[in-house]
């Protein structure tokens, strides 16, 4: 679906300049420049710009918006002084429309006019579908929003008066697993869709993240890697880390087997070179792997140009392991040779100076590195000039005389004596760089401009409501001394947002050099992506300009923000929730376990990043989707050749004895109303499961729509008890229950762990499984016992750890039993399935009901040998309705 918000903008520029071929420039005398967006979103307002530059009589201007029903006039203006202002319109609200857009300027003595296309296109609104969690249990229930909003962010109705949808549906108990679809039909009879997983699941209870490069260098003599683990609630986790990277057998290269009488079913000639090592995390959770880089680059023709890292961590006393992935490309590249402080414009005769840096790369300066500089003609690398030698940064300086240089040459900076523009096929090599040096001429007019000028840009966003500043560098050369206008128009969402001028003045020397700055502050109409586009109109009568890209963090009309209080929680106790946004926002909110997260991660939208290099004028307004009405010169026509957290001391227990049954993956999922204070406080009682909420919440209101921060909410008790079981299990079968109990207080404690009695399973311990322990500070230990269920259906396994006291000391510490929260109670449900072969019966009947109730019975018979309460029916009803 399109969107004004997210639709990458075509830019385009026509302009009549093939007269110029003919030896004519743009006549002296007055100018004019309008600049308006090629597509225009119908219904909405828009801006055009128009200048009028050096009058020298009264002119007129007109701009009109011509179609077949009707013509409207967009600005009309008579002035003999020069004057560049933007003016917003209401664009007509008509379906996608091509319409003239006509601008007029004239006098006595000049006329000019020009027509041109714009688009009138309609946006259609977006349907957004949110689910409570991306995966589900056979029998859980999804739960989902609907909320549609226009290009503004702005709630529409559709169908129904409402803004916001809140619905959910009951999974079968015995649902297939796979990829489930949630459909929605908006009013133009267009189907929408949200995919959610459902499987047989246990959720993991801590990450695996791998932490490698974002790329790599052949050259490079070492690979650097590190393997992190943190449970849920943001302890480290006791494991050990076994990574393996390998480089990859390229998907179209057959393999060769060879038959040998040790392998007499074959094995393959050549393998993937992989290389794995087994490490214990450290206090933090972490540990660092290093490999050689040569156990990677032997059968270079056969292998993919990147690594594969896996990391499979196993956690101490239960045995859980758990998988990090990550992909590392690899380049040829083994360093970067560029020209620093080099002018870019010189007098015939002079002597230039200049800079060239040598650096690896991962960017660290290269000393002592043999460089070769070439200079030649314009767009050829021509002959060896000079040898130089990199010091301690990086860096060597030239100098040369130009007195025999007719015209612009280049310079060209190499690591080989013999230039190759071509390297070869995965050669390691150095990645040169060229440098193009002007010749100053005086400004006639049949020379082509090179001045410039050029917007700096930033790797970092842009921050909301945050007054930012943008360096605009300029360089004039030949022109006449005098005042020159630049002027910027800040682009956003493919329309005029923001517009401003800058006034510079031109020495009388050969080349002016400065710099200027545009302030700019952050709004939600400038989100997500802002363009900059700079342009002047220099006294020669060319007009150069440049554009930049700058991401911007999300900003959005409604101001939502949520918070916990308190901040951290023990399970079960009370919790408020406040909630800020605009007045009367209908916000919906929700809270999902960390580990479900873990699982099955979220899709995340981010803006890629572009930028945009282009030097001459016409390329920057089209590659900005702007349309450009003017006498000036702005491109060259073709006839003319150029070129971990800390727990602070705080009372985390609330009970002498803490028991916990309630253990949602979905913890928040409602609909709050903030009123008219804007402040919605909501009252919650904290799950039983320790770990961390990943709490959001959006709200919509007649400003338009609000993203709350992420929010995190910690669950901890520092002495808890923790089982570890599987999705089901069979009746009859043997299952190892693990128990763990972990002590994050700042004393040692003795422990006991028991079950609680049952009649749907027998227990049967496991070494020290009844016997009373130390477990001192951040220590943890895990029992066990053989678990045989009895019985079929949900059952539930219950477990005790208790810090009893004792006059046995641990560590040479007096043990002792903390006031409050000394039992910890743990009951979890455990699926157990039938033994035996599951067989299926299915029975159809067709009904064919005529206004009339139809009933019909089926006599369904049992095998002999059935199972006693294994049997289970389901109905499903087909039907034209």
């Amino acid at each position: 679906m399109e969107t004004a918000g997210v639709h990458m903008w075509r830019w385009l520029l026509v302009a009549c300049l093939s007269w110029i071929c003919l030896g004519r420039v743009a006549a002296s005398g007055p100018h004019y420049m309008v600049t308006i967006p090629a597509v225009l979103e119908a219904g909405a307002e828009s801006r055009f710009c128009a200048s009028l530059l050096r009058p020298n009589e009264t002119l007129h201007m007109t701009v009109t918006l011509r179609s077949e029903e009707e013509n409207i006039t967009l600005f009309q203006s008579s002035s003999q002084d020069s004057f560049s202002q933007c003016l917003l319109f209401k664009v007509p609200k008509v379906q996608n429309s091509v319409q003239d857009l006509e601008v007029m300027v004239g006098g006595q003595d000049f006329v000019m006019k020009e027509v041109r296309k714009v688009m009138i296109k309609s946006y259609k609104p977006q349907t957004f579908i949110q689910t409570d969690k991306p995966i589900y249990l056979p029998g859980q229930t999804v739960h989902f929003r609907l909320i549609t909003l226009d290009s503004k962010l702005r709630s529409v109705n559709e169908l129904y008066d409402t803004i916001t949808i809140e619905l959910s549906y009951k999974l079968n108990s015995e649902a297939p697993v796979g990829t489930y679809r949630i459909e929605v039909w908006n009013s133009e009879r267009k189907t929408l869709s949200q995919s959610f997983e459902v499987e047989k699941y246990v959720l993991p209870k801590f990450d695996v993240k791998v932490k490698v490069p974002k790329q790599l260098s052949v050259a490079q003599e070492e690979i650097k890697a590190e393997v992190c683990s943190t449970y849920t609630y943001k302890q480290p986790v006791p494991a050990t880390a076994s990574l393996q990277i390998c480089r990859p057998i390229n998907d179209h290269v057959m393999i060769p087997m060879r038959i040998t009488p040790e392998h007499p079913e074959g094995e393959p000639e050549f393998e993937a070179p992989c290389h794995k090592e087994t490490k214990q995390l450290d206090k933090t959770g972490c540990a660092t792997f290093n490999f050689n880089m040569a156990l990677f680059t032997r059968l270079e023709k056969l292998v993919r140009t990147e690594l594969s890292v896996s990391a499979e961590v196993e956690e101490e006393g239960t045995g859980l392991k758990y998988l990090g992935f990550e992909t590392i490309p690899l380049s040829y590249v083994i360093g970067k040779l560029s020209f620093i402080d080099t002018p870019k414009v010189y007098e015939k005769g002079s002597v230039v100076e200049g800079k060239v840096k040598a650096v690896y790369f991962n960017d660290t300066p290269i000393p002592d590195k043999l460089l070769h500089l070439f200079e030649g003609e314009r767009w050829s690398v021509g002959q060896l000039s000079q040898n130089l030698t990199t010091d301690s940064d990086g860096v060597a300086s030239f100098s040369f005389n130009t007195s025999r240089f007719m015209d612009d040459f280049q310079l060209t900076v190499s690591a080989q004596p013999v230039y190759q523009e071509y390297q070869g096929y995965r050669i390691p090599h150095y990645q040169d760089s060229e440098h193009i040096l002007s010749l100053f001429r005086p400004k006639t007019e049949d020379t082509p401009t090179i001045s410039s000028l050029e917007v700096k840009k930033r790797d970092t966003k842009l921050v909301c409501s945050v007054e930012e500043l943008i360096d605009v560098h300029f360089t004039f050369v030949g022109e006449v001394p005098g005042p020159v206008d630049i002027m910027y128009l800040i682009l956003a969402r493919g329309a005029i947002a923001r517009q401003g001028l800058i006034k510079v003045e031109v020495l009388d020397k050969p080349v002016t050099k400065g710099e200027v700055t545009i302030t700019l502050t952050v709004s939600p109409d400038l989100a997500p992506l802002v363009q900059v586009v700079v342009y002047a109109s220099l006294p020669s009568e060319n007009v150069i300009a440049h554009s930049a890209d700058f991401d911007t963090e999300k900003c959005f009309a409604n101001q939502v923000s949520l918070e916990f209080s308190p901040s951290a929680a023990v399970p079960g106790e009370q919790n408020r929730l406040l909630l800020r946004a605009q007045p009367d926002s209908l916000c919906g909110i929700s809270a999902v376990d960390q580990s479900v997260l873990i699982k099955e991660p979220g899709k995340k939208l981010t803006a890629d990043k572009a930028s945009r290099e282009d030097s001459n004028a016409y390329s920057v307004f089209q590659g900005v989707g702007l349309k450009m009405f003017t006498n000036l010169i702005l491109k060259s026509p073709s006839c003319l050749t150029y070129h971990g957290r800390e727990y602070h001391e705080k009372n985390y227990y609330s009970r002498h004895k803490t028991v916990r049954t309630f253990f949602p993956e979905t913890w928040l999922w409602d609909l709050v109303d903030v009123g008219k204070s804007g402040l919605k406080e909501v009252p919650v009682i904290v799950p039983d499961t320790i770990t961390t909420w990943e709490t959001e919440a959006f709200c919509l209101s007649e400003e338009g729509f609000g993203l709350a921060p992420p929010k995190e909410l910690v669950v901890f008790q520092p002495f808890f008890l923790e089982l570890s079981l599987p999705y089901s299990v069979i009746r009859g079968e043997n299952l190892e229950l693990k128990a763990t109990v972990f002590n994050y207080q700042s004393s040692c404690i003795m422990v006991s762990v028991s079950p609680a009695f049952s009649s749907d399973y027998t227990l049967t311990p496991l070494a020290e499984a009844q016997q009373a322990s130390c477990l001192c500070a951040q220590g943890r230990r895990t029992h066990s016992w053989k678990l045989t269920p009895t019985a079929l259906g949900p059952v539930n396994v219950t477990m005790i750890a208790e810090a009893v006291s004792s006059h046995t000391s641990c560590d040479n510490e007096i043990v002792k039993v903390p006031e409050r929260g000394r039992i910890d109670v743990v009951t979890r449900s455990l699926i157990v399935k039938a033994e035996g072969t599951e067989q299926t019966k299915t029975y159809n009947v067709l009904l064919c009901p005529k206004g009339e109730s139809l009933q019909e019975q089926l006599e369904i018979s049992l095998p002999e040998d059935v199972i006693q309460g294994s049997a289970r029916a389901s109905v499903s009803v087909l039907g034209k309705l």
